[in-house]
């Protein structure tokens, strides 16, 4: 992998936020780092595994999965190019994941130590403060998902969503890219369940279908 694919990846990820590549390459280039290949479908990390490395997403996706002892689970997020993988846990007190982490492609993740990332945030002020941030979004992440899990119907987390798809891209109109199966993971429910009530939906004159493409017709029947 070229050393231009890394910075360009690096320069998407939140810790070197506001700073230019040329710069992004210097300060990297004061660091010991390795890359590590994962082929697709491969283990990364299972729940309780030791943390053991600052993993930053290069190429490819990871997917992040909550499982009970039931054998339910929950798809938590992707972690895509410049993503840093499971910051929140890197120095904890006990540093372990919570969450099994497997390779949804082919995966290219940029490795470092922990001592050796400690230093390159004790040299750079914008990454340690861009760390933080990380850290604080996190927090506001993982709040925002425990309250969707637990205190939303199957239907106000599919309302929720797509009201919040069509703020964000300033449309009525939401095209998901995700299959029926992979949102009712993401939702921890039964793809029976969610495909009930998107028809229900539709029979009520709140959205209309179009195989990915979801169309708001009337906002209110969501809320």
């Amino acid at each position: 992998m070229t050393d231009a694919t890394i910075i360009e990846a690096l320069a998407r990820c939140p810790l070197f936020r506001g700073i230019d590549k040329a710069s992004i390459g210097q300060v990297m280039s004061q660091v010991n780092y390795r890359m590590v290949h994962y082929d697709k479908g491969d283990v990364y990390a299972l729940e309780d595994d030791p943390c053991r490395n600052v993993d930053i997403v290069v190429s490819g996706e990871l997917s992040t999965r909550m499982t009970g002892q039931s054998g339910k689970y929950v798809d938590v997020t992707r972690l895509r190019p410049g993503n840093v993988v499971a910051p929140a846990f890197i120095y904890a007190e006990a540093p372990r994941f919570p969450v099994n982490v497997d390779a949804a492609t082919p995966v290219e993740v940029l490795r470092m130590i922990p001592d050796e990332f400690k230093s390159l945030v004790d040299r750079n002020a914008a990454i340690r403060w861009n760390f933080i941030g990380l850290l604080s979004n996190i927090n506001h992440f993982l709040t925002d998902k425990v309250r969707f899990l637990s205190l939303l119907t199957v239907r106000e987390r599919i309302a929720t969503m797509l009201l919040r798809e069509a703020k964000r891209s300033g449309s009525r109109e939401v095209v998901l890219d995700k299959s029926r199966q992979e949102l009712a993971d993401s939702f921890g429910t039964q793809k029976v369940s969610l495909i009930r009530c998107l028809t229900a939906m539709r029979d009520e004159g709140a959205i209309a279908i179009d195989g990915k493409r979801i169309t708001i017709v009337d906002a209110a029947k969501l809320r």
